[in-house]
């Protein structure tokens, strides 16, 4: 690795105190500077119904989460609305956390469920992948989707990318945490960093790696688990 320490931007929004972020903490480890830029905003929506199948957890074979954003959902349900007793109920368990995709999480979510299982509860976001529910129709195992959020573009994404190179130069490595990241970047890579074909640009699994291949843009290198660790050993690999 060079003497100079490798500026990492990671496009995603950072704890309430960067210095204990644990991908900070983790990339500063490996011995590289980093910051977070937040690249979208959320708007959650139907909590209401959420709320209301929440109370009702027999009427679910299980709840299938595939965001932060729609734990965040589920969490606002339960903590403000909820009865204690109605929390105890839940009583969640959590299973392929560590899947990193929706085609990895599908079958580990179907190998316990069956054609006459109850449906499965699906909090999920506007931009979901259809990877879940097309593989579950095709096992015969009811799903229940409900839209509790919708991704937007952070309103001052342009002016915090300016401000960050105006401030710290180029980044060394760039890295993408979402398809929705890549879009919402795309048009303001060449207009912000000019010719950034020298840039390493890193994604978040193989959903972002495609999203990124898909607009054109060249992948460094693909971080195999959404965790401090992958993505750190995974920018480590390209120096």
């Amino acid at each position: 690795m060079a003497t100079e320490c490798p500026s990492v931007l990671l496009l995603r929004s950072s704890s309430d105190d960067p210095k204990q972020d644990r991908y900070h903490m983790e990339l500063r480890s490996h011995g590289f500077q980093c910051t977070s830029i937040p690249v979208l905003s959320f708007e959650f929506e139907n909590l209401d119904k959420l709320e209301k199948m929440l109370s009702e957890p027999t009427e679910y074979g299980g709840i299938i989460l595939t965001s932060a954003r729609g734990v965040e959902a589920m969490e606002k349900c339960i903590e403000e609305k909820i009865s204690l007793s109605a929390k105890k109920k839940l009583g969640l368990e959590s299973v392929g956390h560590q899947a990193g995709s929706a085609e990895m999480l599908a079958p580990m979510i179907l190998e316990g469920a069956h054609p006459q299982t109850k449906p499965f509860l699906f909090p999920c976001g506007n931009l979901r992948k259809e990877t879940i529910p097309t593989e579950m129709q095709n096992a015969g195992v009811p799903l229940k989707g409900l839209q509790v959020y919708k991704t937007c573009k952070h309103t001052e994404l342009a002016q915090n990318l300016t401000s960050h190179v105006e401030e710290k130069g180029v980044p060394s490595v760039i890295v993408f945490f979402s398809p929705s990241g890549v879009q919402f970047v795309l048009s303001l890579l060449t207009e912000i960093f000019g010719d950034f074909s020298a840039l390493k640009l890193v994604a978040i699994g193989a959903t972002t790696s495609a999203a990124m291949i898909k607009h054109g843009l060249s992948v460094a290198a693909v971080a195999k688990q959404p965790s401090p660790k992958s993505l750190a050993e995974c920018i480590s690999q390209c120096f």
